[in-house]
Order: C-alpha cells, then structure tokens, then sequence
C-alpha cells in the first residue's frame, strides 16, 4: 500500500499513515568498500561512540570481569569507588564530570545525556586503585581467578596505566585545536592502545 502510494506520487495519502516519501541520497553510495565492514568501518573514532560509549564502558566491564562481577572484592572496590566519588564532587563546576555515585560505579546504565558520567567513573575507578586500599585490596583479598589478574602490585599499575591513557586520549579528542602532525599519528596511537586494552583487560 505505502509503495503504490510513492509510486502514485499520493503525498496526502502518505502523511495520512504518518508517512513522508524521502529520497534516501546515500542509498547507492557502497560505504566502507575498502574494508568489507559496510558504514560501520568508515566512520571515524569519535568521542561519544567510539569512547565514551564504547571503549570506557568496556573498561568497567573488563575490570569488574576480573573481580568477578559478585563477589566480595569487586563489592569492597565498589564501595570504595562511593567514597572516593564523594570526596571528588565539585557542585560549582557544571563542566567537570559527575563523580557522586550513590550505587557505586560496578553495575548501572547511563543516558544519552548524562554521558560525560562515564569519563567521571574511569576516573573513580583510577583514584580508587591509585589510592592505598585500592592497591591492596585485590592483591589480599583476591580468590581463585581473582588472583591471576590481582596477584602482583604490577598488575594494579597496568590497569591505572589503561585508565589514565583513556581519560588523556578523551581530553585530547576535546582540544579546539589538533596540530595536523599529531592527527596523522593518532592511527598508530589506537592501535598501540587497543593492544594495551587486549593485554591488560584481557
């Protein structure tokens, strides 16, 4: 029916159906031809998508993986994290991401508009782990699988190490101005930290 409409050139009947007849522009263009991966694979790394939405919440998920995502240590980091967000709260700034987690940073979604939260969780979970409880926890209280990941000083440095890279790479995407040299290295930087992702969240 909506197709004999369009065909009939029938705008009355289409809007009647809440319908509009639009030429979709991009309907023959191949996007991502070169990679085989279709509008998925041509479109850039950008900061809401591909970081804050993407690669920052895979950091909570790969952490809390690693602390198994009920058990005792991942709830004693968890109420860590509501300590530290209250000791980091700033109510005048507006511009400054929200840190105040009332239930923690291990489970929870996040909306559209309240995105900028995730860069203040990566920063929780940072002061948590830099902090001296943060730092031993996970290597004393660490069971079973828990104790590959959190066995070794080492391992809790690595995993500030990713976090500090991934907040520094969102306030770099954020600067007004990029000088075209350090855009061209910005490739290789993904992938330098896409392997870091790989062996530290594992």
């Amino acid at each position: 029916m909506i197709q004999d409409m369009i065909d009939q050139n029938d705008k009355d009947g289409l809007q009647s159906v809440s319908q509009q007849p639009l030429q979709n522009v991009w309907h023959e263009i191949r996007f991502g031809l070169h990679n085989h991966l279709n509008v998925h694979g041509t479109t850039p790394a950008e900061l809401l998508h591909w970081l804050q939405l993407g690669k920052c919440k895979c950091l909570r998920e790969m952490f809390f993986t690693q602390t198994g995502k009920k058990t005792k240590l991942s709830k004693r980091i968890n109420a860590l994290a509501k300590t530290m967000g209250v000791f980091n709260k700033r109510q005048s700034n507006r511009d400054l991401p929200r840190t105040d987690f009332s239930k923690g940073i291990r489970g929870g979604k996040l909306m559209a508009h309240e995105i900028i939260e995730m860069t203040g969780l990566i920063l929780v979970l940072c002061t948590c782990l830099g902090c001296h409880d943060g730092r031993t926890t996970p290597m004393n209280e660490g069971i079973g699988k828990q104790r590959q990941h959190f066995s070794e000083r080492a391992f809790i440095k690595d995993w500030i190490m990713l976090l500090e890279s991934m907040l520094q790479m969102e306030a770099w995407l954020k600067l007004p101005e990029i000088p075209v040299f350090e855009v061209q290295r910005f490739e290789m930087k993904v992938h330098e930290l896409i392997a870091l992702e790989k062996v530290i969240g594992k």
